[in-house]
This record gives structure tokens, C-alpha cells and sequence, in this order.
């Protein structure tokens, strides 16, 4: 995808998160810190109507809530999630931008996904980037 076929929304969401991310490095901010706060500040000013605290309910309510432009598949264990990143609006960014993939873009915003996780769940949760590509990404979400 080139920058030309990015949707004006998408390069403008672009922009905002260059300058974020230009900020945070001239003021020395970690990034993952910074991504985990961002997280769970707004899961708390958008809570989810969740029947049950878990992880599958927590990422079905996530993925409902975020479509289109966000839509994860994913496989359960016990205390876990293999989450498949099919459609995100950062991938789009860093394809239309030349952005690295997996780069602290994509970090930033997997540190503010566990954020949200952290906060519908009530518990911290970490996340690890398994792989990324230019058609998708995995990541595994693991509760504390």
C-alpha cells in the first residue's frame, strides 16, 4: 500500500502519533510506559459493558468495539491469548509511511493494547509481539 492509498483519516492519525512520538523521544519518555498508560486511561474514561472479567470476554468486547479498523482473531489458552492482528489501522500507517514494521510505532501501540486489556480486566497483562507482516500480525496477551 503506498502513502497515496492511504485514507486521509488513517495519514492524519499518522501524523498525530509522529509528533507524539517525536515528543516522547525529546522529552526522554519510555515508549512501552507511555503506551500502557495511554491504554489504561482510556479504558477507563470508555469502559466496556463486560458480563465477566476474563480474557476472552475482555478481547471479544475489544474487537467488537474497534472494527474496521482494528480486527483481531484469536486462540485461547488458560491465562492467554494468541491474538492474529488482521486488519490495524498502525500497519496501514507504517505501510503508507515507509515506517518500519515492528518498530516502536508497533510496539507503542501493543503496549497500549495490554493497557486496555489491563484495565477491562482489572489485572495487568503483558503482551508480546510473536511476528508481524505486512498482511498481519501475532501477538500473545498473557494475564498476571
Amino acid at each position: 500500500m503506498s502513502s497515496r492509498q492511504v485514507p486521509i483519516r488513517v495519514d492524519e492519525f499518522g501524523f498525530l502519533l509522529d509528533l507524539i512520538l517525536e515528543a516522547m523521544n525529546e522529552l526522554g519518555l519510555a515508549h512501552l510506559p507511555a503506551g500502557m498508560n495511554a491504554g489504561r486511561y482510556l479504558g477507563k474514561i470508555c469502559p466496556l459493558p463486560l458480563e465477566r472479567r476474563d480474557l476472552r470476554s475482555v478481547i471479544t468486547a475489544m474487537d467488537e468495539r474497534m472494527r474496521p479498523d482494528l480486527e483481531i482473531r484469536a486462540l485461547y489458552e488458560i491465562g492467554k491469548a494468541t491474538l492474529e492482528v488482521v486488519e490495524c489501522p498502525v500497519r496501514n500507517i507504517c505501510l503508507g509511511r515507509d515506517i518500519q514494521l515492528g518498530g516502536k510505532l508497533c510496539l507503542v501501540f501493543h503496549s497500549y493494547l495490554a493497557g486496555l486489556v489491563s484495565e477491562y480486566l482489572g489485572r495487568m497483562a503483558n503482551v508480546e509481539m510473536l511476528r508481524f507482516g505486512v498482511d498481519r500480525c501475532q501477538l500473545c496477551i498473557d494475564e498476571s
